[in-house]
């Protein structure tokens, strides 16, 4: 595998191997003398023709795991999964490319009470040791009043098959019900909130319901958690109307120290060019506040699927150990399916439910590493992107801002692994003088 070597500066460098053999990273910081060693290396040098100091650095390496190589395969079954929950198509918003179909539709206590079964069924039957469930819709806390039992229940009887069961709200959190915020507080369930600016870029691409913007209630939310001791998990769509606005959301959200995600709309001609201009000044911005220490929360960040700290094969679990629950109990692929009403199975099926997104006959309908990605340097971090996102050759439309913020994420990794190597005063030295 072609060595990725991101250059630090300095005579430094970040030697990201995403199938490293370590248990702790896939990225080190190396330097020059290391470098120029890997190079030769890969460029078909034997190890015999090396000195006795290049084959002793090179043993010390690989001892460490740092060139080491290692194959990875997903099992066919997991012992865990992981669900998008549709509890309801009510929503207390109006995004502009929301997919769901607004209607008062709501699970059913029968559904629930179904689901139940299912999922014991299936913890039984393939021995599954934890089932995280992503409470969504709709906007899932106007269903809390109805499901906070039965998640007790749930969470009871899973632990008698020795299954743990997990748990996060995706919101909008324009409201906030006081009974879903003692629940949260009290550390009881995860809590991400979708969210695409600050002022008018939230209020343009998530409006409420009665048409007023909801930026002013979502932050006041946000601000109450974060006071009550829970750091919300941001989640952003990057999408024409907001692009302009990224700076200031990279702003606010260093200044409040809160792990997020930058998606790319589906479904629309996305002006790229901008994106990538923008996303450089953000990133910009990020490296500057991580290496003063104003923002401790990179270690959560995610860009669109793409994956940093392990290798995949496929750019998500949809089919293996993923897929959504829609309010009717019916099984999809994914969330993005609803819409077009192709499930795979029911929650009400015989079958359990790991049997129903496994054995299928179109199982390799998610394993996108065609010919081009199959020879990309960053496969192993991407597998080819979202497969509801192509272009012709097979190539995610999104391929040329991963190859560009790739690197530029891990850049940022390999300071901040320098800086606790070379020490405070020592890395301010060679790096921070320069920044203004």
């Amino acid at each position: 595998m072609q060595p990725n070597i991101i250059d630090l500066g300095n005579g430094f460098y970040n030697y990201v191997n995403i199938l490293s053999t370590q248990p702790n990273g896939v990225s080190n910081v190396i330097n020059f003398p290391q470098k120029s060693l890997l190079e030769k290396i890969n460029s078909g040098v034997s190890f015999e023709a090396l000195t006795i100091v290049e084959q002793s650095t090179y043993k010390l390496m690989e001892n460490k795991g740092i060139i080491g190589v290692k194959t990875f395969q997903s099992p066919k079954y997991p012992r865990e999964l992981s669900f998008w929950f549709h509890l309801t198509n009510r929503c207390t918003m109006r995004c502009t490319y929301c997919h769901v179909w607004k209607e008062n539709t709501d699970m059913t206590p029968e559904v629930l009470e179904q689901v139940t079964k299912q999922f014991i069924k299936t913890a039984v039957e393939m021995k599954l040791k934890k089932i995280t469930l992503r409470m969504a819709g709709g906007e899932p806390t106007l269903m809390f009043s109805k499901i906070e039992t039965w998640l007790v229940e749930l969470r009871e009887k899973l632990a008698e098959v020795d299954c743990q069961l997990g748990v996060a709200f995706l919101c909008g959190l324009a409201s906030m019900p006081p009974k879903f915020f003692k629940y949260i507080t009290n550390k009881k369930a995860g809590i991400s909130v979708s969210m695409d600016g600050v002022n008018k870029y939230q209020d343009d691409a998530r409006p409420l319901v009665n048409g007023r913007g909801s930026f002013n209630n979502v932050q006041s939310n946000i601000l109450k958690l974060i006071d009550n001791g829970v750091s919300p998990f941001i989640m952003s769509v990057i999408s024409n109307k907001n692009i302009k606005g990224l700076v200031d959301f990279t702003k606010w959200l260093i200044k409040h120290d809160l792990g997020f995600r930058f998606a790319f709309v589906k479904g629309e001609d996305l002006d790229r060019d901008s994106v990538s201009t923008q996303l450089e000044i953000c990133y910009d911005l990020l490296e500057d506040a991580i290496l003063d220490g104003r923002y401790t929360k990179f270690h959560q960040h995610r860009l669109s699927d793409i994956s940093l700290n392990r290798p995949i094969n496929a750019p998500c679990g949809s089919g293996r150990s993923t897929a959504s629950i829609y309010v009717n109990g019916d099984v999809y692929l994914c969330q993005i399916e609803h819409e077009d009403g192709k499930p795979i199975g029911s929650v009400f099926d015989d079958k359990n439910i790991v049997s129903t997104m496994v054995d299928r006959d179109t199982q390799t309908d998610f394993i996108t590493q065609g010919e081009k990605c199959g020879q990309c340097k960053w496969k192993y971090n991407c597998a080819g992107g979202c497969p509801y996102d192509k272009m012709e050759d097979g190539r995610s439309k999104n391929c040329a801002l991963f190859h560009q913020f790739i690197p530029r994420v891990y850049k940022i990794q390999g300071k901040q692994k320098l800086k606790t190597m070379l020490g405070d005063q020592k890395f301010d030295s060679l790096y921070r003088k320069t920044i203004a």
